[in-house]
């Protein structure tokens, strides 16, 4: 099989059938005794949250260690019929490790989609493996929730009592094993079939934090998701959650894959500081730039995460904040912007992004964006999710749509989001830590209007100024 000619040629399906393949196998031979472990196998670019996109060389081995490694966690054999639908873009770490070698490794099929048409997809493919951003499952939490208060009496004790048998065999397994399944055979199989999760294996999520909530949600619905962490720096995966780690903490992102590291420096009293990792799926450098490789990765091979975070007795590994995304105000106060923003959302269901801002300012402030519906296009609508509508009404404000909110002069819409940050402010851990004024967005944030990346994480310096205009008056 002679493929000089097409190596930087784009083929159409067709052409690709029609090549000829009878000495594909020397081929492959060829190509195989070209690859060494230790060269670098590809180049995946970070997502520029902070800052430019960095080119990051991952070697052949560091990459298959990794997977085989998180497999071995999941105790994933392959098994030759497995599905997967890939929606993200394979220049996405995540995506390119589960889509291609995870998919390889087990002999399964992908299913190629886009991320607006995943929901869809779920019921025509049935997959057996599926991964996804936190807020994909929030959205399925969402539409979901919004049938459920659509049955009746009778229907809504059904499942409750379901749902709480399947959380008590979680969290105690065996505890009511009988309960369980019945539950599971005329209750909750029928929402997996619905949803088109009947079939999977493993539900995973990653890139960003997820609430509580949302994991006992579809713990209680037989669906326990489990959490990755690591980063493109490290291979993709370090740590995985799994049943018996979510047993003892939802909180935590699990254990360090077996043969890797982790330790943590610069803790401060209450063992908080920053995450550092060591072992084989450690990369081999940023492309071209040699400076930010030795601040990265020190003498001794320690990758430094520049994540905040902890380790308990069990080994669990906690998340508590970024190092790069600490806000430090104009009076030296160092801020965890996260705790805060979180906080925010926890108080108010109808916000979908809370941005804090007060790096170098004097005082805090926030943007809030709220809830609305997606056009096919995944843009933005006026319209306000169900959601934002029930908070709204039972703050005795009647709206539907985004611009009537943001057009109106009645204070009673000013006073409920202001009782919010009065509220969050009631927790803070200090004075420079309250939120001083508060503005709501005319958007959302997407993907499609730049504040998103594909795994949906804020791209904060776009943010800033995309929206600077307003930030300034916050300081007038």
């Amino acid at each position: 099989m002679n493929l000089n000619f097409i190596e930087n040629a784009i083929l159409n399906w067709n052409e690709l059938m029609e090549l000829d393949t009878n000495d594909v196998e020397t081929e492959y031979e060829r190509r195989l005794k070209l690859i060494v472990p230790n060269e670098c196998c590809t180049i995946m670019y970070t997502s520029g949250t902070t800052g430019f996109p960095k080119g990051v060389m991952l070697s052949h081995d560091s990459l298959i260690w990794d997977i085989k490694k998180s497999c071995q966690v999941m105790n994933y054999a392959d098994a030759g019929n497995d599905t997967f639908i890939s929606y993200l873009p394979l220049s996405h770490l995540t995506a390119f490790a589960v889509d291609i070698f995870i998919a390889i490794n087990t002999g399964g099929t992908v299913y190629f989609t886009d991320i607006k048409s995943v929901v869809q997809c779920l019921k025509e493919i049935q997959p057996t493996f599926f991964v996804a951003v936190p807020r994909i499952y929030e959205k399925i939490q969402e539409k979901l929730s919004e049938k459920i208060n659509e049955f009746n009496l009778i229907k809504r004790k059904i499942l409750s009592w379901s749902q709480n048998v399947i959380s008590e065999n979680y969290f105690t397994p065996n505890s009511s094993s009988l309960k369980c399944k019945l539950a599971n055979y005329f209750v909750i199989n029928r929402i997996k079939e619905a949803l088109g999760l009947q079939k999977c294996k493993f539900l995973f999520t990653g890139s960003a934090p997820m609430s509580n909530e949302t994991k006992i949600f579809f713990i209680s619905l037989s669906m326990p998701i489990y959490e990755a962490y690591g980063m493109t720096e490290s291979s993709t995966v370090h740590c995985l959650t799994s049943h018996q780690t979510q047993i003892h903490s939802l909180e935590s992102v699990g254990i360090c894959l077996d043969g890797t590291e982790t330790k943590i420096i610069e803790m401060d009293e209450n063992g908080d500081g920053e995450i550092c990792m060591r072992g084989r799926h450690v990369f081999m450098g940023y492309l071209n730039d040699i400076q930010q490789t030795i601040e990265t990765i020190d003498d001794d091979g320690w990758l430094h995460t520049g994540d905040i975070g902890r380790i308990d007795e069990n080994g669990l590994i906690y998340l508590t904040g970024r190092k790069k995304e600490m806000i430090i105000t104009s009076g030296g106060e160092n801020i965890p912007k996260t705790r805060i923003e979180n906080l925010v959302k926890l108080e108010c269901p109808a916000i979908s992004n809370a941005f804090l801002v007060g790096d170098k300012r004097k005082f805090l402030t926030i943007l809030l964006t709220l809830k609305t519906e997606i056009d096919e296009n995944f843009k933005p609508k006026d319209e306000l999710t169900p959601e934002t509508q029930k908070w709204l009404d039972q703050n005795s404000l009647k709206y539907s749509k985004l611009s009537d909110i943001l057009s109106s002069k009645d204070v009673k819409i000013l006073k409920a989001f202001q009782n919010v940050i009065d509220r969050v402010n009631i927790q803070a851990l200090s004075n420079p830590q309250r939120i001083q004024k508060f503005a709501i967005l005319p958007n959302d944030f997407t993907v499609v209007t730049g504040e998103l990346t594909p795994t949906l994480k804020v791209k904060r310096h776009f943010v800033l100024e995309k929206y600077r205009k307003i930030i300034d008056e916050f300081y007038l």
